[in-house]
Parts: structure tokens; C-alpha cells; sequence
């Protein structure tokens, strides 16, 4: 059985390749579970946020500072007890999952204030985001949580509008499990 999930440590480092073993490779070593792990690279730095289980016997500190260096040259890691990250969740009670998708073109500057203000001034919780900006435009991904007390209808209103208001914008919500099934049945046909 696994022990309970004890901090967040995140590490920031230049990326290079063999980061996530090195990182795996400590945690084993001590005996610590890396129970959810998120990590992307963002303009040539890795980052890496990971839900561990520190045994008692070690001193979680330690652990950031060990997983730092074995990340390599110019690395940090920050630590958070998960009780300090759950007590300041915002998430809401009996929240459902959505993803939200936009593309912009070039010359629209505003669409991610749009977008963040619109789902921020309903409640709504990102739980995972990425976007990039290039000289076509803004592409974004989002998974985000509200809660189900009829914001919904709303939310998608305000980004209804915010996708019309500039010509080739495009902003879709759509709930998990209807993404789900959408990309299964792609799935389905491309194995044919």
C-alpha cells in the first residue's frame, strides 16, 4: 500500500535529456513515491512538479535540495506540504471537468485576458493550462473545474462572445467526458 502523499516539490532546470530518470532514480532511492507527476518545457526550461510521499525518516528539504542536483547545473526545486496546498484550493465542491481550447490569429493581442477573466470572474479553476504565442497566433489548452450550479451555461455565453467579438478567433468548452468520447471515436477510425 502507498503511503499518503506528503509535499510538492518542483524543480526548474535548463532541459536536457535524462531529467525525469534522474529525478524517479532519487526518489527511489530513499523510498519516496512519486505519486503524480506534471511536467512540461516551457522556451528551453523543464519543469517538473511532483506529488511525493517522503518517508518520515527523511527530511523533505533534503530531498528538494538532492533532486536539484540531480537535475543538473542551474537547477531549483521548491517544496510545498500538500496540507498548505490543500488548504488553499479554491477548487469548488462537487466541481465538473471541462476542456477549453482557443485559437487566435496574429494580430489578436487580448484573447488570453479574455479568456482567464472570463473563466476567473465565474469561479472557474484551471487545473491545467499551456499556451503558446507564435507569429500565427495564440493556441491554448486547458482543463479546467467549475462548479455544477449552473455557471456553466454562462461561461460558455462569455466565451461564445469572446470568440465573436475578433474575426478567426475560436474558443470551445467542452466537458471531459464529451472529449472522451469525441477523441475515442477518432481513435477508433484511424485504426481501421
Amino acid at each position: 500500500m502507498t503511503a499518503e502523499p506528503t509535499h510538492l516539490i518542483s524543480v526548474l532546470t535548463p532541459d536536457h535529456p535524462g531529467i525525469v530518470h534522474a529525478l524517479v532514480n532519487v526518489l527511489d532511492a530513499h523510498g519516496a513515491g512519486a505519486d503524480e507527476i506534471s511536467q512540461t518545457v516551457v522556451a528551453g526550461a523543464f519543469t517538473i512538479t511532483l506529488v511525493v510521499s517522503v518517508p518520515p525518516d527523511i527530511e523533505p528539504a533534503s530531498l528538494a535540495t538532492e533532486l536539484a542536483g540531480a537535475a543538473g547545473d542551474g537547477a531549483s526545486a521548491s517544496l510545498l506540504p500538500i496540507a498548505a496546498a490543500r488548504a488553499a484550493t479554491g477548487s469548488p465542491a462537487r466541481a465538473e471537468r471541462y476542456l477549453l481550447t482557443a485559437i487566435t490569429g496574429n494580430d489578436d493581442e487580448h484573447a488570453l485576458i479574455a479568456i482567464t477573466r472570463a473563466v476567473g470572474d465565474r469561479r472557474g479553476n484551471f487545473v491545467d493550462f499551456a499556451s503558446q504565442r507564435s507569429e500565427q497566433g495564440l493556441r491554448l489548452v486547458a482543463e479546467l473545474e467549475l462548479a455544477g450550479d449552473g455557471g456553466l451555461t454562462d461561461l460558455q455565453d462569455a466565451l461564445s462572445e469572446i470568440a465573436a467579438s475578433v474575426p478567426g478567433r475560436t474558443v470551445r468548452l467542452q466537458h471531459e467526458r464529451l472529449f472522451a468520447a469525441t477523441s475515442e471515436v477518432a481513435f477508433r477510425r484511424l485504426g481501421r
